[in-house]
């Protein structure tokens, strides 16, 4: 199979350039081009595109490090440059006629194995390339990325008339072991399966809003994450993609399907004409005046204050937090908001199952497709399944099988050890898999525990340990709350036995006889990121946010994360400066600095050379466990103790507290926040002894130690506590 190592993304608009900034961050090297501007410079449009890339939040990269992979051009000078190029992406204007333009063009100068690919939203294969040689159309292939590119991992993956099987090969191998995504295979029908059924629902909810007579934060807050769906509902969904692109999509399903149920609202198109088309306009459903958050009405296409909506019968459902037993809590409610919902909802299961066998081969790509494109945590069979409503259609739920499946470990095994924060799974050839399950996966002294004891179950007699788990986040630090109520009473001595048990978990994953491979996703943040530094083998998902981030709560970090990154700083083999890592290091820690990416972990340099980036999120505990036997193989053997490391003492502390006094001095940093950082500086510094007085590992746990005691028990940094646990944001004071 020819591996795609170079693209063309012919299209500079808002999905060109983040999908082209998308794959340059993954490691493809990306000719981003667009129709020749007016003037001097030819390729204004595509290289403006190129510089906006980096200004972008989120960012659409991995790593900005990617922006020199992308080259600009235009479509009348460059076209032969793309025919040499593995893969084209076309992404232009959303109209059958440009686009077999474009392609007739693209048939005369492409390569004979490059593939021709278009990113068309809707428009049936068959229309886009009928005027294609059999031989480009069996290149032929639609991939309908989600915007944006980087974030959402579905790509509806269509066949036209010839494509032929090695090409449909070849982008799902780049899709899936280069660019983390989740191809889903969509017949060539208009709109395909997401936006077809998508689109239809949120078109639906707008009429049975109309004919229940529902407010805007009504409908909002029943088909939001009541409905087990992404906090943006309905309306504020509109406003996210565009008031315009709706109706776009609204319009030619219409055309395509009349008696479906695809009618235009007179209020969208009375927003159109005024320009109203949602967040990118400051304006549609919502808009913001002020600090005030203003909502439309229905009624009067007026705007008025939102107000908080509150349906009595819904409020236990709204605290469960298994998606399958809300759904079927929901379906058992009585009372306005529950019936509004029931309705809307069976309306969207029934046209799923309607439409299914005309937008994808069985149900289960329906469910991947609305989970992965739209948010959904359950696809509409996913949905009938729980709540036992099969009849609507002849077609049982068939699960896609795309790599190991927790969920589904968990109803078919018996686990090895489990208490309320954390669950032991053998999950085959002699590996263990321990999961947290606690709230964000925080750690307290239950899965603290669990992980000792997984360390040691696995020391005995298995080949090693995974340490994973598919919730909404890997780890999202230590218990705060817990820290806070022992610091306000003064229990010092349960903190204290607190942060022994960390660094003892900690000290266990780095010295176990056998492999342990910590495999995080999304937030690692504090506690999560220690156990990763500690891991002899960590595999981390693509999208990971990485970080020590104590010192956001008045703190520093004291399960071992301090001690590891000196320990690395002043690493003899590493070469260079000593004193220049540790103050990296000591800047990591004192900014609680995140990585937005696995990659940009590796240039913030709380990742080395032992840690690896699973090729997908799907198959992130497939590849670990496959690391831990292939370790195993290896004959694994754990790290000598460090009980030679030869601090820099006054050298460094010297250094660190100058740098500190400047910051205050420039109003960069509070009383409280220099109290932190000379704290931080203390640990990775020795303390006030001789450069290059031997220390081993359990002097600077101890420092850990003493100084974490210091600081949670001043005011300021417990106030830091409280006030991160009231607003989820930090406090400087």
């Amino acid at each position: 199979m020819n591996a795609i190592r170079t693209a063309t993304v012919i299209g500079s608009g808002v999905m060109g350039a983040q999908i082209a900034a998308h794959l340059a961050g993954c490691g493809i090297r990306v000719l981003l081009l667009d129709i020749p501007a007016e003037g001097a410079n030819r390729n204004a449009l595509a290289e403006k595109a190129k510089a906006n890339l980096s200004k972008i939040k989120p960012s659409p990269f991995y790593s900005t490090e990617a922006l020199h992979l992308i080259r600009t051009g235009n479509t009348a000078d460059d076209l032969k440059d793309a025919g040499e190029t593995d893969w084209i992406i076309e992404a232009i204007v959303e109209q059958p006629n440009p686009k077999r333009e474009l392609f007739a063009k693209l048939q005369s100068v492409m390569g004979s194995s490059t593939i021709l690919s278009t990113n068309t939203s809707g428009i049936p294969l068959k229309i886009l390339c009928k005027d294609l040689n059999q031989d480009v159309q069996s290149r032929f292939i639609g991939t309908h990325f989600f915007n944006p590119p980087r974030y959402l991992r579905l790509v509806e993956v269509i066949r036209g008339p010839l494509t032929s099987n090695e090409t449909v090969e070849r982008i799902n191998h780049v899709l899936t072991d280069v660019l983390n995504k989740v191809p889903v295979p969509a017949l060539d029908s208009p709109a395909f399966i997401a936006n077809r059924i998508g689109v239809h629902a949120m078109a639906h909810t707008l009429r049975i809003a109309r004919e229940l007579d529902l407010t805007i934060e009504e409908v909002d807050a029943i088909t939001g994450p009541l409905m087990a769906r992404p906090k943006t509902a309905t309306f504020k969904l509109a406003d996210l993609v565009g008031i315009d692109v709706l109706l776009h999509i609204l319009r030619n399903l219409q055309a395509a399907f009349p008696d479906e149920g695809f009618s235009v609202d007179p209020l969208l198109e009375k927003l159109l004409t005024e320009k109203k088309l949602g967040r990118k306009t400051g304006a549609g459903f919502y808009r913001k005046n002020g600090e005030t958050l203003e909502v439309l009405d229905l009624k009067t296409g007026e705007y008025h204050p939102e107000h908080k909506t509150r349906f009595e019968e819904l409020k236990a459902i709204s605290k469960a937090e298994d998606p399958e037993e809300k759904i079927r809590l929901l379906f058992a409610a009585h009372g306005r908001g529950a019936e509004a919902a029931q309705h809307i909802l069976k309306a969207t299961l029934e046209y799923a199952a309607k439409v299914a066998s005309h937008v994808a081969e069985h149900p289960g790509y329906v469910d991947e497709a609305m989970e992965l494109g739209f948010g959904w945590e359950l696809g509409p069979f996913k949905i009938m399944a729980a709540v036992g409503a099969n009849n609507y259609s002849p077609l049982p739920p068939q699960p896609i099988s795309r790599g190991f499946n927790l969920a589904r470990w968990r109803k078919e095994h018996k686990p090895v050890l489990a208490n309320s924060d954390a669950t032991l799974w053998d999950i085959g050839d002699n590996v263990l898999l321990l999961e947290f399950h606690s709230k964000m996966n925080t750690m307290g002294p239950l899965s603290l525990d669990m992980i000792l004891k997984s360390v040691e179950k696995a020391n005995n007699g298995q080949t090693g340990l995974v340490i994973g788990n598919h919730g909404q986040h890997f780890c999202a630090g230590a218990n705060i709350a817990m820290l806070l109520l022992d610091a306000a009473n003064g229990e010092f001595e349960n903190i204290d036995a607190a942060i022994r048990q960390f660094q003892t978990a900690s000290m266990a994953i780095k010295y176990s006889g056998v492999p342990v491979v910590v495999a995080p996703h999304s937030m690692a943040l504090g506690g999560g990121c220690e156990f990763v530094l500690h891991s002899p083998r960590p595999l981390l998902s693509p999208e990971t946010y990485l970080g020590l981030v104590e010192v956001g709560v008045g703190l520093l970090p004291a399960g071992g994360g301090t001690k590891e990154l000196t320990l690395r700083a002043l690493n003899k083999n590493r070469g260079g400066i000593p004193l220049l890592h540790l103050s990296e290091a000591f800047k990591l820690i004192a900014t609680a600095k995140v990585s937005t990416s696995a990659r940009e972990a590796f240039e913030f340099g709380y990742l080395d050379a032992r840690a690896g980036i699973a090729t997908n999120e799907t198959t992130r505990l497939d590849q670990a466990k496959a690391e831990v036997l292939a370790m195993s193989r290896a004959g694994y053997h754990p790290p000598a103790p460090a009980t030679h490391i030869e601090i820099l003492g006054t050298e460094a502390l010297g250094a660190f507290e100058t740098a500190i006094y400047l910051m205050r001095e420039a109003g960069f940093a509070s009383e409280h926040d220099e109290r932190i950082s000379k704290a931080v500086a203390r640990i990775m510094a020795g303390g006030a002894v001789t450069p290059g007085t031997i220390v081993d590992e359990d002097y600077l746990l101890e420092l850990e130690r003493e100084e974490f005691l210091s600081l949670v028990a001043t005011k300021k940094s417990q106030e830091r506590i409280a006030f991160m646990l009231k607003t989820g944001k930090p406090l400087r004071n």
